[in-house]
């Protein structure tokens, strides 16, 4: 008896976990899928986190979930690594534009490469150096085999390039990259700066590391930043990109009244995004009289003042030799870290040109350049956090991120602050109560994200809108009551605009302007004679198609896609450009486009050939007409598209050449 109830006081003693109450209990993870190992009488309340963390298992997360003010869920994420959702979940924060090494791996004097110097010598602190230190992220490339071809993954910043590159005008390189398929699909022109990713400050003409890049031209690459301005029969355009050669922004212009736009010596290489980086803003705080700028989540501090013009040499002497806001340890930065500090202007860094070893990378007018190294610049100096994580040095003291109104990633504002992008802070903007006490708010605060002034707004219910004191409708005075062809509805768009609803044969002519005075809106009858010429939307009952207005100005066929794609007027926004199919419904006196005439040129009859289009003329033409873009492309040669003339006259055009735009929609 006495063992038996020796055994019992051991076995009480065991399941109280030795007299100490715990809130659960969990049974050994053993199976497979652990988290469903919590027992009944768990006593774990059930919320957005669940029984089931919905954060363990996502990559770089640590693991801790919390609910946020929106009763929703926070994944903590690891360092470096930053919450965007559920959907997305912790993606990396370390911006490529700045922390990435530069590529540099030698040392110079004024005019000469020579030894990297020793601590305490002339020339000491460059760019090179601080690298082999571990300053800056190093370069990380992989090359990828694919059946049709090889591209190059720049580990850092997410993005895959197209390994060879190709010559030819803008068009040439839209065209490639909008269709190319080396591992599939996606690609498309970079950026200037994702251009600006992959010059390295170790080479010159060209600007890259061949030995990933091998055969790229040393001279203009064309980026995304294209841009055509038409004055009828008179085009001009401009490209910005940069000059492998060099590594220099550039923007070339000319006209193409010949129908040119070739470029003797002008290239594309082609970019998707494979892994999503993210990015924050660089934050200004002053202690006192310490000026300091700091990048959070890079963990850079650099300073905010600095009078002090040299030469390039002195310029790295003198932050070698910086003691300043309590930090002794400061240095030149190189040619990316200097872009952070977009506030400022003519800055030195520490990268010397690879063409030239007399001259020096500077940023300038919010663009990098190089110059001789004897020019005076001036000298702003950077250094690293010395704090821990989630704590930003002030000048005096490490403090967490919360006393600047950080979130917990010091990538973005914690709840109720914003960005002022003139104090460089997060401010708060939302006071807890105001919006509470707001008529027709529902209590919650928001950010305009559409101003650069960083003033919340009390959320209102729907069709009320915020006035600064209080939520108003433009609606509530019933302005669309007796508009002829109204359907008597009205839907606010801001404080003082609305927009009336009009009935099936009528449409809105525009919204009331924003002045602060509401205006009654019009409704306008559909024209029902579709012609071609006509600047009046009208509906084709028979052929149940509904037509816009002309477009205004010329635009090549892609703008042409582009302007339909996005236009919404008339109380619809499901616009695109019509096929030769199409444009042939249109009433015309010109017999041979009807849809029965002798015209063939036809998507539905497979018949988009240039021989297709030998009998759809009705008079001869000059270049001077007016003629209209179909979305259908000539077969075999994509270089070319049905369009119709005024008359209804089907032709064949250039994709390059300037015509105008005139949307259609289907009716029913």
């Amino acid at each position: 008896m006495k063992i038996f109830f020796s055994i019992m006081l051991i076995f009480l003693f065991l399941s109280c976990g030795g007299g100490k109450k715990t809130p659960e209990s969990v049974v050994p993870d053993t199976d497979s899928d652990p988290d469903t190992d919590i027992t009944e009488d768990a006593g774990i309340e059930i919320g957005p986190c669940g029984i089931r963390n919905p954060c363990k298992g996502v990559e770089h997360s640590t693991g801790e979930c919390t609910v946020n003010e929106n009763a929703g869920y926070v994944c903590s994420c690891e360092k470096g690594y930053a919450w965007f959702g559920e959907e997305e979940g912790c993606l990396s924060i370390k911006n490529f534009y700045g922390s990435v090494c530069t590529g540099q791996t030698k040392c110079f004097d004024m005019e000469k490469e020579i030894p990297c110097p020793k601590e305490g010598e002339p020339f000491y602190g460059q760019d090179a150096q601080y690298a082999k230190m571990g300053k800056c992220i190093p370069r990380s490339y992989s090359v990828k085999q694919y059946d049709n071809g090889e591209s190059v993954v720049d580990n850092n910043t997410g993005l895959e390039w197209e390994r060879g590159s190709s010559t030819g005008n803008y068009y040439d390189g839209w065209y490639h990259c909008t269709y190319l398929e080396i591992g599939g699909k996606g690609w498309r022109l970079p950026s200037p700066k994702e251009q600006h990713t992959i010059i390295d400050a170790d080479y010159y003409a060209p600007v890259v590391n061949e030995n990933y890049f091998p055969g790229t031209y040393p001279g203009f690459f064309y980026s995304d930043d294209f841009r055509v301005y038409a004055y009828f029969q008179y085009r001009q355009y401009s490209a910005t990109g940069v000059d492998f050669r060099n590594g220099l922004t550039e923007i070339i212009s000319g006209d193409d009244i010949s129908g040119g736009m070739d470029c003797d010596d002008c290239s594309f290489r082609c970019v998707r995004t494979v892994e999503q980086k993210g990015d924050c803003n660089s934050i200004f705080y002053d202690s006192g009289e310490i000026g300091i700028v700091v990048s959070p989540s890079r963990e850079l501090i650099f300073q905010k003042d600095s009078d002090v013009a040299k030469n390039w040499s002195d310029a790295l002497d003198y932050c070698e030799n910086l003691t300043y806001a309590g930090i002794s340890e400061w240095r030149l930065p190189n040619k990316n870290e200097v872009q952070y500090l977009s506030a400022f202007n003519n800055l030195w860094t520490s990268t010397t040109s690879a063409g030239n070893p007399a001259e020096a990378w500077y940023f300038g007018s919010f663009e990098l350049a190089y110059s001789s190294k004897e020019e005076i610049r001036y000298a702003r100096c950077v250094t690293e956090n010395p704090c821990g994580e989630g704590n930003i040095w002030t000048g005096e003291k490490c403090a967490p991120f919360a006393d600047f109104g950080l979130d917990d990633t010091g990538c973005g504002c914690k709840y109720r602050y914003g960005w002022d992008w003139e104090k460089r802070q997060c401010v708060e903007q939302c006071g807890v109560e105001l919006c509470k006490q707001a008529e027709h708010s529902n209590g919650e605060c928001a950010l305009y994200t559409e101003s650069s002034d960083p003033k919340y707004y009390c959320q209102c219910e729907d069709n009320y809108f915020y006035n600064g004191k209080e939520c108003v409708s433009p609606c509530d005075e019933e302005p669309c009551k007796d508009i002829e062809g109204g359907d008597g509805t009205c839907t606010a768009k801001s404080t003082y605009k609305y927009k009336c609803g009009c009935t099936e044969d009528y449409f809105a002519a525009e919204d009331n302007a924003d002045t602060g005075s509401r205006y009654d809106v019009s409704c306008i009858a559909f024209s029902l004679s579709c012609t071609s010429n006509h600047h009046i939307p009208c509906k084709n009952k028979e052929a149940k198609l509904m037509w816009a207005g002309v477009a205004s100005q010329r635009l090549i066929l892609e703008d042409a896609k582009k302007y339909c794609a996005d236009f919404d007027a008339y109380g619809y926004d499901d616009w695109r450009l019509p096929t030769v199919d199409e444009f042939r419904t249109l009433e015309s006196d010109c017999e041979s486009v009807k849809p029965d005439g002798e015209c063939e040129a036809s998507e539905k009859a497979g018949c988009l050939s240039a021989y297709c289009a030998r009998n759809c003329d009705c008079k001869n033409h000059n270049s001077g007409d007016v003629w209209y873009w179909s979305s259908s492309l000539v077969s075999g040669n994509h270089e070319n598209a049905f369009a119709m003339y005024e008359d209804n006259s089907v032709v064949i055009k250039q994709i390059a050449d300037s015509g105008f735009a005139r949307c259609v929609r289907d009716l029913y």
